[in-house]
């Protein structure tokens, strides 16, 4: 599915066709370990990959710590959310870092 898109399966009677929702649109991270990446995410099939002890939790702690508090601090992180409704899009920005943390509109 990740290197043939066509063969992908959806099962239509479980897909109701909406676009409304939240949908993670990308994140920047920034951490000891990973170092400093951008990664960019589809709506309909995201994978995380990789060998044992390659990141892949990292990535995952690090995308926990962007919307919640409680979340241990590993780094800095910029989560941005694409939150559909009603045919309207809005972007925003939930980011984290030993500065503190916000949440920011980027766009309507």
């Amino acid at each position: 599915a990740i290197q043939v898109p066509s063969s992908r399966l959806r099962l239509s009677d479980l897909h109701d066709g909406s676009d409304s929702g939240l949908y993670l649109y990308g994140a920047q991270l920034q951490s000891p370990f990973l170092g400093s990446q951008i990664l960019r995410f589809k709506r309909h099939l995201n994978c995380v990959v990789g060998r044992k002890e390659s990141g892949k939790s990292q990535i995952f702690r690090l995308l926990e710590q962007a919307v919640n508090p409680d979340a241990a601090l590993e780094g800095d992180v910029s989560l941005f959310v694409d939150r559909r409704e009603a045919g309207a899009s809005n972007l925003y920005c939930f980011s984290r870092n030993s500065s503190g943390s916000q949440i920011v509109r980027i766009r309507e």
